[in-house]
């Protein structure tokens, strides 16, 4: 505009031309038909706002990846994004204002997102004229909000059938129904009696069918398991529901001064009653026993090791030094096994390869269940000290479910 400033307008009409302008008018026109785009500022004007987007930005990938882990942890069994959201760092101005200032954002799970569209992206973004805006139409406050990628966690439902294990044996498929829930069924095990294969015995596919009907009878129903010997505790499918019904965590009673200790689940109340941990103990050592001879049965060690650890980590401190002895009792096993695995594999006439892998598979196997058993020294009661020799079973049993499971 400083090309007009002392001229004047001489602006005329001819014939020809109806209308001449002169040099001012033109410049004039010229200046007027200059537009101009609005700026947005890419930070928020709050401050904490501001501070969040700053962190996201600058975050430390420590922080990053263990959010990311818990968000792929919340949005189970499908982490997928999926959202109708805008992101930042896509976003017009802001993506290419910050992008220099954050570090690797590289396959990230968890971003800095907004509901609402940035306000250079709409159609109110349009150049405007300097002619007739003021000053404060050409500049914006950021118009975008401060969120992060939405989780999206499963339903109860879905999570119960997701922890639930499915059985693959097709003795047992037909009871899949069973250990899904501690409903009573077992009306339907009964109706479902025809579909009973003819490796099993029906005495134990109702037994199976039943084990878990009604939450405050399944350890009931174990100690009568072992009492039996209804159930075939060298099979993986029996493993799978008295480890499933064993490690259930509630349901817990509305009213917990109804219980003898409001702490413990419903499920597990019998396990503060001494008697019943006595009872139960002389039968797991009984059948320890039985079996101490015979490793080919290695998930009956599995079991036996998994229900000791449960009773120790709920009894009274009464009943824990027997119970440890009874956790020791099953490494005890579970190590002298390995020593005789390893004594078969070593034998020439065993040179079959696929027996050599089922082998070690077993002793794979039986190394989990010793490794379960160091469990009982983190207990809060710190009854147990752990002792060189323990350190050096620990050790021992980490290098042989390595060696034996994942090499």
């Amino acid at each position: 505009m400083k090309k007009v400033i002392g001229l004047k307008c001489e602006c005329e009409s001819d014939v020809k031309f109806y209308y001449k302008k002169c040099d001012r008018c033109n410049f004039e026109r010229a200046a007027n038909n200059i537009k101009v785009d609005i700026y947005e500022c890419p930070m928020p004007s709050e401050r904490e706002s501001a501070l969040a987007v700053i962190f996201e930005l600058q975050m430390p990938n420590e922080i990053r990846c263990y959010r990311d882990i818990l968000w792929l942890f919340a949005n189970r069994p499908n982490p997928k994004r999926s959202h109708k959201m805008h992101e930042w760092l896509s976003s017009r101005p802001h993506g290419s204002k910050l992008k220099e200032f954050c570090k690797d954002l590289h396959d990230c799970k968890v971003q800095l997102l907004s509901a609402r569209r940035s306000l250079s992206e709409t159609h109110y973004s349009a150049p405007r004229s300097i002619a007739s805006a003021s000053l404060e139409e050409f500049f914006f406050e950021n118009s975008l909000q401060v969120q992060i990628t939405p989780t999206k966690p499963a339903t109860l439902q879905d999570e119960c059938q997701t922890l639930t294990p499915e059985l693959s044996d097709p003795n047992y498929k037909s009871l899949q129904f069973s250990i899904e829930s501690t409903q009573f069924v077992q009306n339907k095990t009964i109706s479902n009696l025809s579909k009973c294969t003819l490796q099993l015995k029906p005495i134990e596919f109702l037994e199976f069918g039943s084990f878990r009907s009604g939450h405050r009878l399944q350890w009931w129903n174990l100690l009568s398991a072992l009492e039996t010997d209804s159930l075939s505790m060298d099979e993986e499918s029996v493993a799978v529901l008295i480890t499933h019904a064993l490690l259930q965590n509630g349901p817990f009673a509305a009213d917990g001064k109804a219980l003898m200790y409001s702490w413990c689940p419903e499920s597990h109340q019998q396990l503060l009653e001494n008697h019943f941990v006595d009872e139960l103990i002389v039968r797991l050592e009984r059948h320890l026993k039985d079996f101490e001879s015979n490793w080919q049965n290695e998930l009956v060690l599995i079991i036996l090791t998994v229900v000791a650890i449960r009773i120790f980590t709920i009894c009274n401190s009464t009943r824990k030094q027997r119970t440890t002895d009874l956790v020791l009792k099953c490494r005890n096993t579970g190590e002298r096994w390995i020593q005789l695995i390893l004594k078969s594999i070593h034998n020439p006439s065993s040179s079959d390869s696929n027996k050599t892998d089922a082998l070690r598979d077993k002793i794979g196997i039986i190394g989990i269940a010793c490794l379960l058993t160091f469990s009982v020294y983190t207990d809060a009661s710190h009854s147990l000290d752990l002792s060189n020799g323990d350190v050096m079973s620990l050790l021992n049993m980490v290098t042989t479910v390595h060696d034996n499971l994942i090499l």
